[in-house]
């Protein structure tokens, strides 16, 4: 899923791609509709994984063909951003994979080595300090969360 247009209208767009319905060769721009278009191609090209690594890494080949690449802001698109991460959520094998744009390390958590049960403190994962992603964190976190104080939403203006 790209950020814009609307999924109805990333649909109706990819009708036009062959292989969708359409005679469009597969897009290969930065566009969004574009990107939506080589995503849906491939995920519908990935063999039957044979474990949750290959599944995993299948999913996230996918993604990284469709991120947007870091690049100079373009005039009339100020919107427009680089992706800069990547996550997976394996809902079979309750698995969470987080990648940054910026690190070469892929992160995972089990939620079932959390303890998820109403009254939990609540804990939180730092992904910037010395022992984060910049040092060389890799692999299963799930037993680095941190206590923490909740997330506090900021209210919305009425």
């Amino acid at each position: 899923m790209t950020n814009s247009p609307a999924y109805g209208e990333q649909l109706e767009l990819l009708k036009k791609v062959k292989g969708f319905g359409g005679e469009a060769p597969l897009p290969g721009t930065g566009n969004a509709s574009d990107r939506f278009a080589r995503a849906a191609h491939y995920v519908g090209s990935l063999p039957e994984p044979q474990s949750q690594v290959q599944a995993i890494a299948g999913v996230l080949s996918v993604i990284r063909n469709a991120a947007q690449p870091f690049r100079v802001p373009e005039p009339g698109k100020p919107s427009a951003s680089q992706t800069i991460w990547q996550t997976v959520a394996d809902l079979a094998e309750k698995r969470y994979v987080f990648e940054s744009t910026t690190r070469p390390n892929i992160v995972w958590v089990d939620l079932s080595d959390l303890d998820l049960s109403e009254g939990a403190p609540a804990g939180k994962l730092d992904l910037l300090g010395d022992t984060a992603l910049e040092g060389g964190l890799a692999g299963s976190v799930s037993g680095r969360f941190e206590k923490s104080d909740p997330l506090t939403f900021i209210a919305m203006p009425s």
